[in-house]
């Protein structure tokens, strides 16, 4: 599947699922440039041409014995063996090196981990710091930083106070239970299996 846009992002676990490429014109209003050709006339018109010069890379690829033996990206071990290992054996860049900046500017990656920092600094880590999600949004209210952080992911829709709202924060730790971020992994405590209680451990 092939996406565009301007600027646009990924997050979670669609960064892995996901390689991109930039094209910069170098211009203030891009929409505005002149073409001498039409690629996608050409390609249409010399299809057959096209896709021989493309297979000759993997073909060439195999015919020298693979010698390329990156690690492959796990469910995506065909594609390493005949786009990736074949380019990179040309000397071009490793596209899975894209998911580096993927992983930096994820927003939801981003927001857990201003959550976990300011997490670690106020309620501190390890199993004797559980906390109800309620004494979470308590704590959260003498502590700027991890208000902050929560109304990132929990805010009150159509608040005008902008209050943390305990299921929306609920509902957020439980899909970000098990996670990992800032060297610390959210877990729960199920002992009242109504009332989970929530604590940051040392991965």
């Amino acid at each position: 599947m092939f996406a565009n846009g301007n600027n646009a992002g990924v997050a979670e676990d669609m960064v892995r699922r996901t390689i991109r490429s930039g094209l910069d014109a170098n211009l203030e209003n891009p929409e505005n440039r002149e073409f001498k050709g039409n690629p996608l006339a050409a390609i249409q018109q010399h299809r057959g041409q096209y896709i021989a010069a493309a297979l000759t890379i993997p073909l060439a690829y195999i015919a020298a014995g693979l010698p390329i033996k990156q690690p492959p990206l796990p469910s995506f071990e065909d594609w390493c063996r005949v786009v990736r290992n074949p380019l990179i054996w040309l000397d071009c860049a490793d596209p899975v090196k894209t998911q580096e900046k993927l992983r930096t500017d994820d927003p939801r990656k981003v927001e857990k981990l201003a959550i976990f920092e300011a997490w670690k600094a106020r309620i501190g880590v390890g199993r004797d710091r559980t906390c109800f999600t309620k004494e979470i949004i308590e704590t959260a209210g003498t502590d700027e930083p991890l208000r902050e952080a929560l109304l990132a992911v929990a805010a009150q829709r159509f608040s005008t106070d902008r209050k943390i709202d305990p299921k929306a924060l609920g509902k957020w730790l439980s899909t970000q239970e098990g996670t990992i971020a800032g060297k610390c992994k959210l877990m729960v405590d199920r002992a009242d299996a109504t009332r989970p209680r929530w604590y940051l451990d040392v991965n």
